[in-house]
């Protein structure tokens, strides 16, 4: 098996900057990281990233666990971290419940992970001991529980607000958020019927659904629209937008001339179908993440991220009619 001593002998420099160049230190010139890199694919070398770990006592390992449900957001998270951690190396867990996250939590500090960013259940106290027992920076992302952890999240309050009050300023006043049970609701709710309340109107509690994961949504949305004969719909995730335009189909239900929709995240998928969207601005999130980890601000930092609506032609202006 080769060595670092091999590798440096081979490309004609010290194993002190072969080490640097694994680390990925910018302070090595272009010709000597081009023979470094050729040195490694020649003798196949493999860092061995243990023996760096027991030397400092911290790796260059970014941990990051997201929920398992599918999410498009999530998955144009990973990319753009993974771009922007120059130098840093991202490892990717992902949880159902919060006993996987304190399990993935303690998986993540044995391989010495520098950070810690994950998706929150709810306030744990075995969670909270396991980060004051270890040197590691941990972040909150899109869900508060932990005062004591620093947080980036989305202001969902004002995003549910401005996709409730586009559709109002519509002439729309049955209006169904459809959303997961989790914390994040309680805040989209907030925003919901602070909406209505401007308007000097009240918020009907059916016009919230909120289903979990294994719900068959299909009958939950059914259901309520024969409740509650909302005019538009407002879905909070790509994957639940997908399936109420499958109930639509089967029901013969178009959009926006039967039922207008505001989906969530923007992705190409609303941008093919022109369906309004509450944007999450991804740059600011990924900058925001990086700029805590590097410890760019005071601890602990709560970091807020506004939304913006993305008007295309899924709404349908009821005014007049």
């Amino acid at each position: 098996m080769s060595s670092v001593k091999d590798v440096a002998k081979l490309a004609g420099v010290s194993p002190s900057t072969v080490s640097r160049y694994i680390r990925n230190a910018c302070n090595i010139s272009a010709p000597k990281r081009e023979k470094i890199k050729q040195s490694i694919k020649q003798l196949g070398y493999v860092p061995n990233f243990n023996a760096s770990i027991l030397k400092s006592n911290r790796s260059n390992l970014v941990g990051l666990i997201l929920p398992s449900e599918h999410n498009l957001f999530f998955s144009l998270l990973i990319s753009r971290l993974y771009e922007a951690l120059s130098g840093k190396k991202l490892i990717v867990l992902y949880s159902k419940n919060n006993e996987e996250v304190k399990s993935n939590i303690q998986t993540l500090l044995s391989l010495k992970v520098s950070s810690v960013l994950f998706v929150p259940v709810k306030y744990s106290d075995s969670i909270a001991r396991i980060a004051e027992k270890n040197d590691c920076y941990f972040l909150q992302l899109f869900i508060d529980c932990f005062p004591q952890f620093d947080a980036l999240t989305i202001n969902d309050d004002l995003g549910a607000y401005l996709a409730v009050k586009k559709l109002l300023d519509n002439g729309h006043r049955r209006i169904l958020l459809l959303d997961i049970n989790n914390d994040v609701f309680k805040q989209r709710y907030k925003g919901y019927t602070r909406a209505f309340t401007e308007r000097g109107l009240a918020a009907d509690p059916l016009g919230a659904l909120t289903v979990d994961g294994g719900e068959d949504l299909e009958t939950a949305l059914i259901n309520r629209l024969s409740e509650y004969p909302a005019t538009a719909v407002i879905s909070v995730t790509e994957v639940l937008s997908q399936q109420c335009m499958q109930v639509f189909n089967t029901r013969g239900i178009t959009v926006p001339n039967d039922i207008s929709l505001i989906t969530y995240d923007d992705s190409m998928w609303a941008k093919l179908c022109g369906h309004t969207a509450v944007r999450q601005p991804l740059d600011e999130v990924v900058d925001g993440i990086k700029g805590l980890i590097d410890g760019e601000t005071e601890r602990p930092k709560k970091v807020v991220i506004d939304p913006v609506i993305v008007d295309r032609n899924s709404c349908a202006d009821l005014n007049g009619l």
